[in-house]
């Protein structure tokens, strides 16, 4: 899954994010909501100042990366 956020100052972040692991449920509303969260969270390390990073599910694995381009 590949997403994209433009953040407050103009930057925009990009994610790829592998959804195929037990952490994003059975459903679309379940792969939804997991996505969303990294999501959040990445938006979160961004807007903080950071350039990149990893997408870690909720058991703790990494299923992407994260980066801010301009």
């Amino acid at each position: 899954m590949k997403l994209s956020h433009l953040l407050p100052d103009g930057r925009r972040l990009r994610l790829t994010i592998a959804t195929g692991n037990a952490a994003f449920g059975d459903t679309a509303e379940e792969r939804d909501a997991e996505a969303l969260r990294i999501a959040d969270r990445a938006i979160e390390r961004a807007e903080a100042g950071q350039t990149d990073g990893a997408c870690v599910d909720y058991n703790g694995n990494t299923v992407g990366a994260w980066r801010v381009t301009r």
